[in-house]
């Protein structure tokens, strides 16, 4: 049954999670439900290695530098910007910076509930949405930190909610807007432009059987706020467009060694532990959880293929989850984007078999196969506490972490405490060599120029001497050499190096000596000759 016939008052509901409530007070429900997980994730996680270059990038171009050409970037430029411009009003600090993470995660929250309530009218069904997405262990493991997904996801989401649920917007103006939403979403990770169709499909079937005209109209209005968005990328790309481009196409088909079989080989492994029973990517909770929503979208899709049109927000899920086996390698954490879309079509789908299921009587519902999904979502739910746990403290299937000693490595206030014995170390506005940009964050030193970007050496062997010149990035022989010509303090941890063991003796026979040692992190200075 359509999904616009609600179920009558006196039929069992099964989605009765609360006692009926008004939206104002299931939206304060959801808002402490979004924000007692999110802001424990985001204070208290692990970091994540790729934190390091974004926050770092953040911190120089509010120091007037300028991405691309002054040093190596790896992303459209929006992200640095945003974060700087935030941390320039509470301060450059870590827990200022997952501040702003958990802001955005709560944002889409949010964002995901007022889409439930508008499209169905009901505030326990936004509320079951909020429930799934806080629980969701994709969620809550990367939207809580300094990284591309929580950004970029808001902005998508954005442009989903004002181009099909604000209705006081003129139709203009919200094609206008939600395209200058989802321009911001690809100026923050480019291949999200490939969701696009998605977005201009649905422009059609909305608009063009009426009138071609209209739809040329809605076209050039969208298309338009697309361009708004973009325009400022024409800064980088005149002042160095080989830079730019390199940063944002280049590099990732340089990034990987693999060959081309390899590289298959990752992405069907990915694949399996994202819809097959291997669920050792990412760790188990996270595949099971993401498995049910796909299960869910499969559903919706069968209800409603050839006899409704389909919510946009199922296209835009398929497409992420299709573009996200496009870069080598393919990481599991890129499906935490597609993780609110996914979870408005599963609660569509959810709420019309329920309609359903209202209609029968209290023993063929006993009988009915809609239990089945309830004890899905219930098995959903309960791994969340053990992803938080996972997560938090035990650092099991964390990408990046090898346990509990890891855990106290990578936690900010370890890195905070290396920060500090960095400046004891090190004079003030002194160049440091870090393998690992995130120690610098914190400090009044400086990286060395050519390390802002942990990834530069990975494909600097690939370049010629004038194309590192151009793009900054050294290599390791270059950056031995730079460190035997100077004396500078030098950051090493355990795991930013797989040659960290060489490093330490090659450092040792270069007269350096460790000068402090905070957690599995060592610091060196190089010995002052006898007077």
């Amino acid at each position: 049954m359509s999904a616009r016939f609600p179920a009558p008052r006196s039929s069992p509901d099964p989605l009765r999670l609360i006692r009926d409530s008004s939206a104002p007070q299931a939206l304060f429900l959801s808002l402490a439900i979004l924000t007692v997980p999110f802001a424990l994730l985001g204070f208290t996680r692990g970091i994540d290695g790729d934190e390091g270059y974004y926050l770092l990038a953040a911190k120089l171009v509010g120091e007037t530098q300028t991405l691309y050409s002054d040093f190596l970037y790896t992303q459209m430029p929006l992200l640095p910007y945003a974060y700087s411009l935030w941390l320039t009003v509470v301060g450059i600090s870590w827990l200022s910076a997952r501040a702003f993470s958990i802001a955005l995660a709560i944002a889409l929250g949010v964002l995901l509930f007022y889409s439930l309530l508008k499209a169905r009218h009901s505030p326990n069904l936004a509320l079951l949405g909020v429930v799934l997405y806080s629980s969701s262990s994709l969620a809550l493991g990367w939207f809580t930190v300094v990284k591309t997904y929580a950004l970029s996801t808001f902005f998508l989401l954005s442009a989903y909610v004002v181009l099909y649920h604000v209705p006081r917007l003129s139709p203009r103006y919200s094609w206008l807007l939600s395209g200058f939403l989802f321009g911001c979403a690809v100026n923050t990770r480019l291949f999200l432009a490939a969701v696009l169709p998605a977005f201009l499909a649905s422009l059609y079937a909305r608009t063009g059987n009426a009138s071609t005209v209209r739809f040329v109209l809605s076209f050039g209005w969208y298309i338009g706020g697309i361009v708004i968005a973009l325009l400022p990328d024409l800064y980088f790309l005149f002042k160095s467009p080989s830079s730019f481009l390199f940063g944002n196409l280049d590099y990732h088909f340089m990034r990987s060694d693999m060959t081309l079989r390899e590289a298959l080989w990752q992405k069907v492994e990915v694949a399996v532990s994202v819809v097959g029973i291997n669920t050792t990517t990412d760790g188990v909770g996270v595949f099971f959880q993401f498995k049910v929503l796909l299960l869910f979208n499969v559903l919706y899709f069968r209800q409603k293929w050839r006899r409704e049109r389909l919510d946009t927000a199922f296209y835009v899920a398929a497409i992420i989850c299709c573009i996200n086996f496009a870069p080598t390698p393919t990481y599991g954490q890129y499906f935490s984007v597609a993780v609110p879309f996914l979870i408005i079509s599963a609660v569509s789908w959810l709420h019309d078999g329920c309609i359903g299921a209202g209609r029968r009587t209290p023993r063929e519902i006993a009988h009915s196969t809609w239990i089945v999904p309830w004890l899905l979502i219930g098995v959903y739910l309960v791994l969340a506490p053990i992803s938080i746990y996972r997560i938090t403290l035990s650092g099991l299937d964390v990408p990046g972490l090898h346990g509990k000693l890891d855990m106290v490595t990578w936690r900010i206030s370890t890195v905070r405490a290396v920060s500090r014995k960095i400046d004891e170390l090190a004079r003030e506005d002194a160049y440091v060599v870090s393998w690992w940009p995130g120690y610098l964050v914190e400090t009044s030193a400086k990286i060395l120029p050519g390390l802002e970007n942990n990834f530069g050496r990975i494909i600097a062997g690939k370049l010629d001497i004038d194309r590192r010149r151009q793009y900054g990035v050294l290599t390791h022989a270059e950056l031995m050499r730079r460190m035997e010509q100077g004396a500078y303090p030098a950051v090493l941890g355990r795991n930013e190096n797989p040659d960290t063991v060489a490093i330490r003796i090659a450092l040792q026979t270069m007269g350096y000596e460790m000068g402090a040692q905070v957690g599995g992190t060592e610091i060196y200075v190089k010995r002052q000759p006898p007077q």
